[in-house]
This record gives C-alpha cells, structure tokens and sequence, in this order.
C-alpha cells in the first residue's frame, strides 16, 4: 500500500467515524492532521471546538 492510499484511508475512516467535512479536511495543514489523529495525552477538561479550545468551568465563578 503505498502512502496515497494509506492517506485516503486516514480521510475516508474521519469522515465516517467523526462526521469531518472531506472539503475541509483537505484544506488542513497535513502536519496537524497527523498530531491530532495520533494525540494521546488529551485534557478531558478541553475541547477543541473550529479550532479554538473551550476549557470546562472549574467551579462556580467568585461573581455569583
């Protein structure tokens, strides 16, 4: 299997399993695919969410 074919198996299985726009997908730095695909030490406590990363409430805020 040579490295095309490898890379459309990558795309096709992102978009079936994650639902990812294959338009988008292609528009993407290749780089950060890859680190994304391959992330393990994820923080349960963040999201990435159209590229910006939301951290959860920790607590109530001191305003309330």
């Amino acid at each position: 299997m040579d490295a095309e074919i490898a890379l459309l198996h990558i795309y096709k299985k992102c978009v079936n399993l994650f639902g990812w726009n294959l338009k988008a997908m292609d528009e993407t730095n290749f780089e950060t695919l890859i680190d994304f695909l391959t992330l393990n030490d994820a923080d349960p406590n963040e999201r990435v969410i159209n590229g910006k990363v939301y951290k959860r409430a920790q607590g109530v805020p001191e305003w309330l």
